[in-house]
Formats: structure tokens, C-alpha cells, sequence
């Protein structure tokens, strides 16, 4: 019985090792597919935008926002 019982423990750890792999793997393509979304989007920006806008803050929320 204690063998069992360290099987599925040894189970249960490798369940939990894959799901935070998982989890995190979804999150970070999340994050790229977000990332490549604003990049064409800023591409797309008239060039008046960056003439109005302070580069300092667009880079702020840029880097923080996503």
C-alpha cells in the first residue's frame, strides 16, 4: 500500500509540474500574440501620433502594459 501511495503522489507532483508548464506556456503565447497585435498596429499609426505623443510614455506602456 505505501508503494501505491508514492506512485500516486510521484503522479500527482508530475500532474502538477505539467499543468504549471502548461499554464505558463499559454500565458507566454498569449503575451506574444498581444505583443505582435500592437507592433502592426503601431505600424499602421499615422506619423502625426508619434509627433503627438511623448515617446517616453509610449514606451512606458509598451514595455509595462503588456
Amino acid at each position: 500500500e505505501h508503494a501505491g501511495s508514492s506512485r500516486g503522489t510521484a503522479q500527482h507532483l508530475l500532474d502538477n509540474v505539467l499543468s504549471a508548464y502548461l499554464l505558463g506556456w499559454v500565458g507566454e503565447r498569449v503575451v506574444a500574440n498581444l505583443r505582435k497585435s500592437l507592433y502592426g498596429n503601431l505600424h499602421a499609426m499615422p506619423l502625426r501620433f508619434f509627433g503627438n505623443t511623448r515617446i517616453g510614455e509610449l514606451l512606458s506602456r509598451l514595455g509595462s502594459d503588456v
